[in-house]
């Protein structure tokens, strides 16, 4: 698996508290969404078996529809390799996010294919890797950017019991 989070796409990264100039933001926003698509390539050059996303690929305040497309494009190029993502704080799931093929063909985006699962709740849930029927990936989807009081990991998490190996996949912190 290729396992990577807190992409921030077209972030004003504004968070990094570094001193950089309006020009060095945009060429490190533009880097960083080459990267992605790096990294995309290789897992589709190198065949691996899914691709996962806990969270933060975007900050749906700043994401631009140009950047969706490229996003979105690229995990369709991977085929038949599963795009595994649970939405965070910064790109939560709401009806109204770019997680949701409606709000993508409204605005005239590419919407996400058949290879991509998107957690949309805020319990847990699980899907099967299409390909491994041994291999279940459970997760979910943050539904607010608001810092979560409740412990998700706290009581027991639902899995597949037929699945030999389990994966969690959701966007948290240990801070607090």
């Amino acid at each position: 698996f290729l396992q990577f989070s807190d992409v921030h796409l077209d972030s004003r990264l504004s968070f990094l508290k570094l001193p950089l100039s309006l020009t060095e933001r945009q060429q490190r926003r533009r880097e960083i969404l080459e990267i992605f698509l790096l990294a995309l390539e290789v897992a589709r050059s190198e065949q691996i078996d899914a691709v996962l996303i806990p969270g933060d690929l975007w900050h749906n305040e700043s994401i631009k529809g140009s950047t969706l497309a490229r996003i979105i494009n690229g995990c369709a190029e991977l085929g038949d390799i599963p795009v595994v993502i649970a939405p965070g704080d910064g790109d939560c799931y709401t009806p109204e996010s770019f997680y949701n093929n409606d709000i993508l063909h409204f605005y005239g985006l590419p919407t996400w294919s058949d290879n991509v699962h998107i957690f949309k709740g805020g319990d847990f849930s699980t899907v099967r890797h299409p390909s491994y029927p041994h291999v279940a990936f459970t997760g979910r989807a943050l539904i607010d950017s608001a810092p979560q009081a409740d412990n998700p990991l706290a009581s027991l998490i639902p899995r597949d019991l037929d699945a030999e190996i389990n994966i969690l996949l959701m966007c948290g912190s240990i801070e607090g």
